[in-house]
């Protein structure tokens, strides 16, 4: 859908926020770099931020937290994120205010 907008679209103004977190569930929660590798090769230039959260899924229903207590492998997430872009602007959501705070302190720490 995202591909079909943009081509629509056709718009240097148009930009993808892309959701990794958002993009899991149950099914492919395991697949993590591959859905990553897809996204990056697929929006490449379009893509102007990052969100990031961590989730804990059971039974597909999914809960978002701070980052190292869920199933994201927010590091190698990191890591893709920083290679691919260079200072790219990443955005915590969809989690509590103080599970924002602890997550932004933890990604300070994580090289």
């Amino acid at each position: 859908k995202v591909t079909e907008l943009i081509d629509r679209v056709q718009s240097p103004n148009l930009g993808v926020v892309l959701d990794l977190p958002g993009l899991l569930y149950q099914g492919n929660v395991d697949q993590q770099a591959w859905i990553l590798d897809y996204a990056l090769n697929h929006f490449g230039e379009r893509i102007v931020a990052f969100h990031l959260k961590d989730l804990v899924i059971n039974d597909d229903q999914i809960t978002f937290t701070r980052l190292g207590q869920g199933q994201l492998d927010y590091q190698s997430y990191m890591k893709a994120v920083a290679a691919f872009r260079p200072g790219a602007k990443v955005t915590f959501e969809g989690m509590p205010l103080e599970d924002e705070i602890a997550s932004k302190e933890i990604l300070e720490r994580t090289e």
